[in-house]
């Protein structure tokens, strides 16, 4: 096992999308702990505005699946159209969301986990290649099942 997801994958970019701002914090400082460089939004719609405007490229997103502006899948669906590298992983209350996560294949954790439990997920989507771009086919899927609202 890891101590630190920085021993297993180097310094990442990683943004978070998450309305409540008590885990989005709790997020960015194990995060940032782990000497990642963190950006903390409070929705998908934010995030993606940040990820079109950082000088950095972003590797990796947390999602909450439910989120005002833009939900977590509609999220997933605009990074499969613009940046299929970036890997993800959907945060949910353990039943909101569920259903539409599975069917698209995507990798989430439920609420609430501990600090261990997220590191653990995320070295888990690492290691997959991210569910983004492990299949060629993966960006169509989530693309076609509805033209995502990705406009500025």
């Amino acid at each position: 096992m890891f101590t630190n997801l920085r021993k297993l994958t180097g310094p990442m970019t990683i943004v978070i999308a998450e309305s409540d701002v008590g885990l989005r914090y709790t997020l960015w400082r194990l995060l940032r702990a782990d000497k990642h460089r963190v950006i903390a939004t409070r929705n998908g719609e934010e995030a993606l505005k940040v990820m079109r405007s950082v000088a950095v490229p972003v590797d990796f997103v947390i999602a909450d699946f439910d989120t005002p502006a833009m939900d977590g899948l509609e999220l997933c669906r605009c990074i499969a159209k613009e940046h299929p590298e970036i890997r993800v992983l959907l945060i949910s209350d353990g039943v909101t969301g569920i259903d539409e996560i599975q069917r698209a294949g995507l990798p989430f954790i439920s609420k609430p986990f501990t600090a261990f439990a997220i590191r653990r997920r995320i070295e888990a989507v690492l290691q997959q290649g991210g569910v983004l771009s492990h299949a060629d086919n993966e960006a169509d899927r989530l693309v076609g099942s509805g033209e995502p609202d990705c406009r500025d």
